[in-house]
């Protein structure tokens, strides 16, 4: 939707082959690689992650759209949950709020 975003979001990660490097040349041996999701909320329900986002808290990111882009990203966002059965309007289903790894932002 914001391919913009997408780069940006690339930018402020290292990626894992520079880090296992760093890690190498430091001493650590590695034996596994995982990735996790990062929870940063688990809203109530569809209409506070909403809200959360569009008053763009704790997440930097959200500062590069304009505020129509942010009501179209929140629509969005809102259609996919929904039509996915992760939650709907006015339900009670919490929303989980989180980061996963960059390549499907």
């Amino acid at each position: 939707m914001f391919p913009g975003l997408k780069e940006k979001e690339i930018e402020r990660h290292h990626p894992a082959l520079k880090v296992r490097r760093a890690l190498r040349a430091t001493g650590f041996s590695l034996s596994v690689e995982q990735y996790l999701w990062e929870t940063r909320l688990i809203h109530r329900n569809l209409k506070d992650m909403e809200q959360d986002i569009l008053r763009r808290r704790g997440r930097s990111i959200l500062h590069e759209l304009n505020d129509e882009e942010l009501h179209r990203l929140t629509r969005h966002i809102s259609y996919r949950l929904t039509t996915a059965g992760v939650t709907g309007p006015g339900s009670l289903n919490p929303v989980v709020g989180c980061n996963k790894d960059n390549k499907d932002m």
